[in-house]
């Protein structure tokens, strides 16, 4: 097991502390920083990427992430390119299948196929090549320069096509050994179909780490999240995702996903949706394939077992009211046990 790297990812609609924020994150040695793309729900990524460019000095920074159906690839090739040009190297373009950026519009999730597709018409365009695209032609008049892509997902087809084409890849949940373990699986298959060596693919995991004073106390705050996370993950074929789910579990989840408010996603300030975790009674079976929380020892404890299993680069979304507070928390009480 090499070192332990650890980042952070947040989504913003005010930018009053986005400032405080990103240089707390690129002095406290976190090694990445992650912006979503969801153009109804939170500020635009790219102008707050090359802010983020401008204000910090080592942090890895891109897009946490971005999809192939809502900006065209030469709109995407032109603004994570000048992104790297600001950052003098740090950016990389992470895509995936996308969530509220596509539903909020009524546009249907792009296929692997797609995906792969706009990936290699990105870096055509950032190599300095032509594309053809819905037609026509397309080719940048300026130079830029480079930018690794990372693929996300969290099901079999798009895990193995990050093992395809990514030059990493983002896997939505790694908060258990036995997912890592999953996820790791997905992507050496896609690997080898192509002649890829797996083990020299980079793989991030989002795992949502929340110091507590108990895990009881982390699954409370944290459960508006379980639910968007019930709803999003669980949506397509819920027995493919790594888990075993028994037909009471399974249930349970589809009671949850028939009531749940999508428009109240991944809102803490509203209850509805996370009051539907305990009606169906799921608290504690999302949270602990969900979150690492609870005292600072179980925390730290939890993800070196995920990081046992190959879980070494972490990247924890903050989507609590206090950013900054719980950004900060992180660098003074986990983040010490890994440098």
């Amino acid at each position: 097991m090499g070192r332990i790297r650890l980042g952070v990812s947040r989504l913003s609609r005010e930018f009053d502390d986005y400032r405080e924020w990103a240089t707390l994150v690129d002095r406290s040695g976190f090694d990445l920083l992650g912006y979503g793309d969801s153009q109804a729900r939170w500020g635009d990524p790219y102008p707050v990427l090359g802010m983020t460019a401008a204000i910090t000095e080592r942090v890895t920074l891109g897009t946490f992430v971005s999809n192939a159906v809502t900006r065209h690839p030469a709109i995407s090739a032109n603004a994570i390119g000048t992104v790297q040009a600001l950052s003098g190297g740090r950016a990389f373009f992470g895509i995936g299948v996308g969530e509220s950026s596509l539903r909020d519009f009524g546009q249907r999730p792009p296929t692997p196929q797609l995906i792969e597709k706009y990936v290699s018409a990105v870096r055509d365009l950032l190599a300095g090549r032509s594309i053809e695209w819905e037609g026509q032609q397309h080719e940048m008049l300026f130079d830029l320069p480079h930018v690794p892509v990372w693929v996300a997902g969290d099901g079999p087809r798009t895990l193995q096509l990050a093992g395809r084409i990514g030059d990493a890849a983002i896997v939505g949940n790694g908060a258990t050994p036995e997912l890592v373990r999953y996820a790791l699986d997905q992507i050496r298959i896609g690997a080898e179909s192509v002649g890829r060596d797996a083990s020299e693919i980079d793989v991030w995991w989002m795992t949502r780490v929340m110091p507590a004073a108990s895990e009881a106390e982390g699954f409370e705050a944290l459960r508006f999240y379980l639910a968007s996370y019930a709803f999003t993950r669980y949506r397509n074929a819920p027995r493919s995702k790594g888990l075993e789910i028994s037909d009471d579990i399974l249930q349970r989840l589809e009671g949850l996903r028939s009531e749940f408010r999508y428009a109240e996603t991944l809102r803490p300030d509203l209850t509805f949706n996370a009051d539907l975790v305990d009606k169906y009674g799921l608290r504690e079976w999302l949270g602990r394939q969900f979150a690492i929380t609870g005292p600072r020892e179980l925390c730290i404890e939890r993800i070196r077992e995920v990081a046992d299993a190959g879980s070494v680069n972490i990247i924890m979304p903050q989507l609590l009211p206090d950013v900054v507070g719980t950004t900060r928390e992180l660098a003074e009480t986990i983040l010490p046990a890994f440098q």
